[in-house]
């Protein structure tokens, strides 16, 4: 898919350094299939497989220029489904080089650089290029803006951890949405036990959502509520990761991107 539409697009608009981060294990299973190897890599594009003790699960496009960047970030994965079938969510975003929108360009990158940091040297020095390109990648001048990036590092906290210190103000109210859960409820579990909110909603669809079945017992103050009875809802495959944090000031914190809302997602520290 990413070959044969993403590429396609990306070039026919003059981009012409483009790389591609994917998991390894998933990367490995592709290139021993020969109806699904990609044909194209190390000529039309760098394909960057990332080892991690677990999965390598961020969703990004970051499009660079001198002036500034274009960066969506979400829950789709780069296939067909991702892009077209699933019920997904994104966010795009504008950032300019010359403001502080430019900060959240510049922590993709630092996720980037942190995560490629074992490749070697002359693949290193092919991804250092984008940063001839885009040479405001590395300034870190800017206060950040109100719309933060969080990304796990590979010997980094747990993405909790990084969150947390941005509810200032006690949680009333949790909403999230997320189709994979842990076994045990564990993070759940470890939302309600901190944060202590008043309601803790989780929306599932109960033809796709990977929810334990005893959800209700491992989590009995949690309101499990089904999403397939919305309009175009039913077959839809619901992949949308988001979670909401209502603040007792009237504020809210959303948060929206890869992380399922299981322990490996948000409880394990970035290498695992």
């Amino acid at each position: 898919f990413y070959e044969r539409v993403v590429l396609r697009r990306l070039q026919a608009a003059g981009c012409r350094h483009n790389i591609l981060i994917a998991d390894g294990g998933q990367c490995g299973r592709e290139l021993e299939s020969a109806q699904t190897r990609p044909q194209f890599c190390g000529s039309d594009y760098l394909l960057l497989p990332v080892q991690s003790a677990a999965s390598f699960h961020p969703k990004f496009i970051m499009l660079l220029g001198k002036r500034g960047a274009r960066l969506i970030l979400g829950s789709h994965n780069v296939t067909i489904a991702g892009f077209g079938l699933n019920r997904e969510i994104a966010t795009a975003l504008v950032c300019s080089a010359e403001n502080a929108t430019a900060s959240a360009a510049q922590a993709v990158w630092r996720f980037v650089r942190a995560w490629t940091a074992e490749f070697p040297e002359k693949i290193r020095e092919v991804i250092a290029a984008t940063e001839r390109v885009a040479p405001w990648l590395l300034a870190q001048d800017q206060a950040p803006s109100s719309m933060t990036v969080l990304g796990s590092d590979p010997s980094g906290a747990p993405l909790w951890e990084s969150v947390k210190p941005h509810l200032a103000f006690r949680v009333s109210r949790v909403t999230v949405v997320s189709p994979y859960f842990d076994a045990k409820l564990a993070f759940i579990k470890r939302l309600e036990s901190e944060l202590q909110p008043k309601e803790c909603v989780v929306a599932v669809h109960p033809k796709f959502s990977d929810l334990p079945a005893n959800a209700r017992t491992l989590s009995p103050r949690t309101r499990f509520v089904a999403v397939s009875g919305l309009d175009g809802w039913a077959e839809r495959y619901l992949h949308a990761k988001l979670y909401r944090f209502e603040l007792v000031n009237g504020r809210s914190v959303v948060v929206l991107g890869s992380a399922n809302a299981s322990a490996p997602a948000w409880l394990a520290g970035g290498g695992d």
